[in-house]
């Protein structure tokens, strides 16, 4: 796994990559790599944060396929 972030005043940014391989459990199971990708950005104003993030997965938990999820969030502080 690797990331890297950089910030700068009230913005943020964010880029990781991780592989792996699942041990297959058996011996008619295949070992599948699993990637994920994920950036993240945020950007704050006084108490109010904006951020977004998009994560980006291949075989996800040693199974055939793809998950991706897209996320906006506005957080406040009291």
């Amino acid at each position: 796994m690797w990331a890297i972030a950089y910030s700068a005043g009230d913005m943020s940014f964010s880029y990781a990559e991780s592989t792996f391989v699942n041990a297959a459990v058996s011996d008619t199971a295949v070992s599948k790599e699993q990637e994920l990708e994920a950036i993240q950005a945020s950007y704050t104003m006084g108490a109010m944060t904006l951020g977004a993030s998009m994560y980006e997965t291949d075989n996800p938990e040693g199974t055939t396929g793809k998950y991706e999820e897209t996320e906006l969030s506005v957080s406040f502080a009291f």
